[in-house]
């Protein structure tokens, strides 16, 4: 068993994280592993509104809406931070710093046990410059509660990027399985210039990824009834 850990904004690429993590909680591989799945409210950021309230909806609908099996639903818990936090304005950095003390602290709170903490970084995103750095800060935080709590940091702190190598058009498949979360997720609070013409693209290929799959599964019942196979052999 494994705890997985997900830094989570609300926004579009953290949200498809949250939503193959629901898929995986579901296999037999994963049938013991536990989802934390962890956010914060920063009091100075400007999109924080949007954020919390695509949070509070995705995570009703994942509890209330999605037809997960109790049994995976039990696994999975949310938690939210408040942080008083200076952004300064014009700098991606400040959301490095915010998910290490998250990260770091989470890790903390699960006891020595194996942590997978995954994040939603994307290729071309500005954080893989400082990768190193971030992962060097996460296990110094870990290593500074464990000095503190006079224990050894034995937690055993693994980092997973699942869209390292992806673009946002590449994570719409996860979009395709929980269609209605799509409307849900925050734009960062900046839907009226770029990044509304990046929700207006990716809504029209989600569209065209859901009209394609309409017509597999037609052409498959056409296939079956053809062979005699939809309504069984003696019609």
């Amino acid at each position: 068993m494994k705890n997985i850990i997900l830094c989570w904004s609300g926004g579009f690429d953290s949200t498809g994280v949250l939503l193959a993590n629901l898929e995986w909680l579901g296999q037999k591989d994963y049938a013991e592993d536990k989802l934390f799945v962890v956010s914060c409210y920063l009091e100075n950021a400007s999109n924080r509104e949007e954020d919390r309230a695509a949070r509070v909806k995705i995570k009703d609908y994942v509890y209330n809406q999605s037809g997960l099996d109790q049994s995976i639903l039990s696994r999975i818990s949310f938690y939210e931070s408040v942080l008083d936090w200076h952004s300064p304005e014009g700098s991606s950095a400040w959301q490095s710093s915010v998910w290490a003390f998250l990260a770091g602290n989470s890790v903390i709170l699960m006891e020595n046990s194996h942590c997978s903490v995954s994040f939603g970084y994307i290729k071309g995103d500005d954080f893989w410059h400082c990768r190193h750095e971030f992962e060097k800060i996460v296990r110094s935080i870990v290593d500074l509660n464990g000095s503190i709590k006079d224990r050894h940091s034995d937690y055993g702190v693994y980092f997973h990027y699942p869209y390292e190598w992806s673009t946002k058009k590449d994570i719409l498949v996860e979009y395709i399985k929980f269609p209605s979360v799509f409307g849900m997720i925050s734009w960062g609070g900046d839907t009226e210039s770029v990044k509304l013409k990046e929700k207006e693209d990716l809504e029209n290929t989600l569209s065209l990824m859901k009209c394609s799959q309409t017509i597999k599964v037609l052409e498959k019942c056409t296939k079956q009834i053809d062979n005699k196979e939809f309504f069984g052999e003696g019609i």
